[in-house]
C-alpha cells in the first residue's frame, strides 16, 4: 500500500473502515461532520467511498461485502453507540451517513482529534493533506484557516473536509466502491 498508513488526515473522518473495524482501507473524499453537543449526537456524512486501485478483485468485493454487515462501531469505541448507518447511490458515487450518540465527551474528542484547551476552547487542527470546505467555527486569526476554534458557548460544531489527492497518488489511484456495490 506504500505510504498509505502515514496519517496525512483524519483516519476517523476519512476512514470509514476505520469506524467500522474493518480490513480493507475504504474512504471518502470528503466528510462532513455535526457534533451536537447538547444531545451527544454525532453524524457524519462521507462522500464518494473509494478503495486503492492496486486491491484485488476479491478484496474489493470482500470489503463492500465487510462495510453493508459492519456494525463494529461500539465494539471498537465502548462510549458510542450506533443510532443509523445508510448508504446512497448518487451519480454513480456510493456515500454513507452514520449517526452515533456518545456517552464521554472526552472520548469523542480524541477519537475525533479534537482538543479542548485550557481555556475551554475546542479546537481542531486540520492534517496536512485535509481541505476546509466550510465550518461554523469561530476563529478569526489569519492561519488560513488551519486551525478551527469554536468557544465555550457552542453547542453544534459543523464542518466539512476533503482530501487533497496525496492519498490517491500514494495508492496508485483509486476506485469508486459503486462498480462494486
Amino acid at each position: 500500500m506504500g505510504s498509505a498508513s502515514i496519517m496525512l488526515f483524519n483516519n476517523f473522518l476519512f476512514f470509514i473502515s476505520t469506524v467500522f473495524g474493518l480490513n480493507t482501507p475504504i474512504t471518502s473524499q470528503k466528510t462532513s461532520l455535526e457534533i451536537d453537543l447538547s444531545t451527544k449526537i454525532v453524524t457524519i456524512d462521507y462522500y464518494d467511498l473509494v478503495i486503492p486501485s492496486n486491491t484485488d478483485e476479491y478484496q474489493k468485493e470482500e470489503a463492500i461485502k465487510e462495510l453493508k454487515l459492519a456494525k463494529g462501531l461500539e465494539e471498537r469505541y465502548r462510549s458510542f453507540k450506533l443510532l443509523s448507518k445508510k448508504f446512497s447511490n448518487e451519480a454513480g458515487q456510493i456515500n454513507a451517513h452514520i449517526t452515533f450518540k456518545y456517552d464521554n465527551e472526552e472520548d469523542l474528542f480524541y477519537v475525533l482529534k479534537f482538543e479542548k484547551a485550557e481555556d475551554n476552547l475546542i479546537h481542531y487542527r486540520l492534517f496536512k493533506d485535509e481541505i476546509l470546505e466550510s465550518s461554523n467555527d469561530t476563529n478569526k486569526t489569519n492561519d488560513l484557516k488551519r486551525n478551527l476554534i469554536w468557544d465555550r458557548e457552542t453547542t453544534l460544531i459543523k464542518m466539512t473536509i476533503s482530501e487533497n489527492g496525496n492519498y490517491k497518488k500514494a495508492n496508485e489511484g483509486v476506485s469508486s466502491i459503486s462498480n462494486y456495490w
